[in-house]
């Protein structure tokens, strides 16, 4: 019952059947409190008027395509991107201009992601190539990836949805060295637990 839509007399009435005495000429936020704390004295739960709408939650169904970014197609990415940067360094060392060098492919970084989580975290059920996320897992679902190779900030698509979230600190990238940081929201309260793998 929500006292607060109840009328002055409504609420006299229900302090009557809660035998609430010395009503005559309060206020209504009085008589809200007088029957607030003679519910709680007395231990009886008023359930108030509050619709409930249930929700079907819908199952979402991820489209997982066979992982064919093998372990060596990583590797030969890898040599490619990190060629490619090599080179434009070279490049702006001799024109004597600095430009912005690009981040590490997302494919690739991806696939380190998955490789670590394969090889350190025993979840050899990660996969590539999802439909709906950066890769999935049967035993943690939807893993989120981001790679970061500065202290600049992240972004994030407002509508991502993942289960678990891996930072991949690539910011040594240049001498082949990566810090995986693992995040895991729990839904069901605000704390989130961290762990690094080297």
């Amino acid at each position: 019952m929500n006292l607060f839509i109840k009328s002055v007399s409504e609420l006299k009435l229900i302090c009557k059947e809660n035998n609430i005495k010395n009503i005559s000429g309060k206020n209504k936020q009085t008589l809200i409190n007088l029957i607030q704390d003679k519910v709680i004295i007395q231990d009886k739960v008023i359930i108030q008027d509050i619709p409930i709408i249930i929700q079907d939650i819908p199952i979402i169904k991820i489209d997982i395509i066979k992982d064919t970014y093998t372990e060596d197609l990583l590797k030969e990415q890898y040599i490619l991107h990190k060629t490619y940067v090599n080179e434009r360094t070279n490049t702006t060392k001799k024109i004597g201009v600095k430009v912005r060098l690009p981040c590490i492919p997302e494919d690739i970084s991806e696939n380190i992601v998955k490789q670590i989580i394969r090889n350190k975290l025993n979840d050899k059920t990660s996969s590539w190539d999802c439909k709906k996320c950066d890769l999935y897992s049967q035993k943690e679902g939807k893993q989120e990836c981001k790679c970061f190779t500065s202290d600049g900030p992240l972004s994030f698509t407002p509508s991502s949805e993942w289960d678990i979230i891996y930072f991949l600190d690539a910011r040594l990238w240049f001498n082949n060295k990566f810090i995986l940081e693992v995040e895991k929201v729990l839904l069901s309260t605000p704390l989130i637990v961290k762990k690094k793998v080297k």
